[in-house]
């Protein structure tokens, strides 16, 4: 029989364990923000460079004005890759964290169903009532897990759409 400090040591070790593990997710998520923005950056300053190279070869003001307004295009679409490059990153992210703690929540219910179980087998005749509510609090702690879990999946799809890019609006001329 265990005693209830080697109960809690094994207690705090697992708990330990999840802890590093949910801290170990959120590292490597971090690092994959960290290399996209590295990344975004180095190539912002590339294209700044070539686009002020060819800026600086205009010869006259339409010409600049033609160049720049070929720019601009690029520069959007790279722009909304690396918006969504992030979204999902944090996605999965959110989805990590969200599959651990559903995993943990079941663990807690089931640790809470086999203890009210041993006190129902250990407790008299007439205390067994209390076996009954143990199904329901496993049954409440996935229920509790549920709405990390629909979050992270209908991020997850709203990730997938394209994006709408808004159609131009036509001036009026006064």
């Amino acid at each position: 029989m265990y005693s209830h400090q080697d109960q809690l040591a094994a207690a705090t070790h697992v708990h330990l364990e999840r802890v590093l593990t949910l801290a170990n997710a959120a590292i490597t998520s971090t690092e994959s923000l960290a290399a996209l923005n590295l990344n975004a950056g180095q190539t912002v300053l590339a294209d700044m460079v070539s686009n002020m190279k060819v800026l600086a070869g205009a010869k006259d003001f339409p010409e600049f004005i033609v160049l720049h307004a070929a720019m601009l295009g690029p520069a959007v679409e790279k722009s909304i890759d690396y918006s969504r490059s992030g979204y999902e990153l944090t996605l999965q992210a959110n989805e990590e964290a969200a599959r651990l703690i559903k995993i943990r929540f079941a663990e807690v219910g089931q640790k809470v169903v086999d203890s009210l179980t041993k006190t129902a087998q250990n407790a008299s005749v007439g205390s067994l009532v209390v076996g009954a509510p143990g199904k329901s609090v496993s049954e409440q702690s996935g229920k509790a897990a549920r709405p990390l879990v629909d979050i992270a999946e209908t991020s997850a799809a709203a990730a997938k759409k394209p994006a709408r890019t808004p159609k131009p609006k036509a001036r009026k001329m006064a």
